[in-house]
């Protein structure tokens, strides 16, 4: 992207990326350097005033026009310097592929031990609730309550306090989300900041989902109460 002839500097300009995100961004400053892969082309004096080391040249980026790699690669192996010549589309389609592997294989880790943390801790405290309100569920059902009354009561506890958790949760999941982008960041590299609307439905759907499976399992137990068991500890 060039910018030094039509931007100045603190001009704001916006990224649209391939999956039709778009993102604001101002010019800081201006440098020569060519992005390629994973691999960064820069003039002299851009690498001594970012590094402050002695300028080498030890690879160069051309454009081959057409002409057979194959052919092109056999001549400049005749020359003593030569090392090796690289295609860079196909380095940046492996390196793309990895990074994308490694991603998805990091999402899905991730996404595992939360799903299974959650279920364990949403267990145990519906356990605990349901075990803390049973004397009071056996009372009602003394009074004339009926078994889906009585839980009934307790599922009001249960979906206030889950739809208090999942409010929470969004909030605090997206503002250490987007520290965590920000302490990732340089001087020369920005991401996109903000909210990602997709994520926060699919998390809150799911939780959803997991907290009436857990609910149904647990408030089984309730059908076991007996109206005895109001004298036992």
């Amino acid at each position: 992207m060039k910018l030094s002839k039509a931007a100045t500097l603190d001009d704001t300009f916006r990224i649209q990326t391939l999956s039709n995100e778009s993102a604001s961004t101002k010019v800081t400053n201006f440098f020569v350097s060519y992005n390629v892969s994973n691999d960064v082309f820069m003039d002299k004096d851009t690498y001594e005033s970012l590094f402050n080391a002695e300028y080498r040249e030890n690879m160069f980026i051309i454009n081959t026009d057409g002409i057979n790699k194959k052919t092109l690669k056999s001549k400049l192996s005749k020359y003593s310097g030569f090392i090796s010549m690289d295609d860079y589309k196909v380095e940046q389609k492996t390196a793309s592929t990895v990074f994308s592997s490694i991603a998805s294989i990091v999402v899905v880790v991730y996404f595992i031990v939360s799903v299974l943390l959650g279920i364990f801790v949403l267990a145990n405290l519906l356990n605990m609730l349901v075990e803390e309100k049973k004397r009071e569920m056996i009372i009602l059902m003394i009074n004339g309550y009926t078994l889906k009354q009585a839980k009934r009561y307790v599922a009001l506890d249960t979906r206030f306090l889950s739809a208090a958790g999942i409010v929470f949760g969004v909030l605090i999941g997206n503002i250490t989300g987007n520290v965590a982008v920000r302490l990732m960041e340089s001087k020369y590299i920005r991401f996109i900041h903000g909210i990602d609307l997709p994520a926060n439905i699919i998390g809150i759907i799911l939780t959803v989902v997991i907290i009436f499976i857990i609910s149904h399992l647990v408030f089984r137990q309730i059908n076991q109460f007996k109206l005895t068991d109001i004298n036992k500890d």
